[in-house]
């Protein structure tokens, strides 16, 4: 008796959560940080609102921007390494903290496009 061979469906998210989209995750990562470096130093020009990380807001008082550009770098760089090196024995949570972390860059660099509508008179 032949055996059926069961289809798996497949939908355009499969594997979102999986091995399988670590770099396209990765990439939305470096995107939506790039826009947000790119809003905060618009939203800093404004003038209208500082940087609320203490740490970020010391490289901006000592470095200015070149010093901020280089921090978010690093910061962006030290993220992914280490999801990388998680997604080598956790997939799931290397997806699940890269998911996150595009979600929040997204929120923050909505914010900065508010402001800098508001007060620029865009």
């Amino acid at each position: 008796m032949e055996e059926i061979e069961k289809r798996e469906t497949r939908y355009f998210w499969s594997g979102w959560f999986d091995g399988q989209s670590f770099r396209l995750l990765a990439a939305v990562f470096v995107l939506f940080s790039f826009v947000d470096l790119l809003a905060t130093i618009r939203t800093m020009a404004v003038g209208v609102v500082k940087e609320g990380n203490a740490l970020a807001d010391a490289v901006l008082k000592h470095y200015g921007n070149p010093g901020f550009i280089v921090y978010k770098l690093l910061l962006v760089l030290l993220i992914l390494g280490t999801t990388w090196i998680v997604n080598r024995t956790n997939p799931r949570l290397a997806h699940g903290v890269l998911w996150g972390g595009i979600l929040l860059m997204a929120v923050i660099t909505l914010c900065h496009l508010a402001i800098i509508v508001t007060f620029s008179g865009l």
